[in-house]
């Protein structure tokens, strides 16, 4: 079994690949029905719009499917 990492990070502190999965879930959460374009683009949203939207929220490595098989 993977070892879990406990640490809590803010929205500066996660991986690229997190933020990017980051920038997705913002997507979907911003409009309504969007494209898999959308989808897709999202790596195209600046890091500061996504760091000021989720500025204060406390984020462990469980909350990003990106992690799911990682080793930590």
């Amino acid at each position: 079994m993977a070892a879990v990492n406990t640490a809590f990070r803010s929205v500066e502190e996660l991986t690229r690949e997190e933020l990017n999965e980051l920038k997705q879930n913002y997507v979907a959460e911003t409009r309504d029905d969007p494209s898999y374009g959308e989808l897709a683009d999202s790596t195209e949203i600046p890091d500061e719009v996504i760091f000021e939207h989720y500025a204060g929220i406390a984020f462990g490595p469980e909350d990003f499917f990106c992690n799911i098989w990682r080793d930590e």
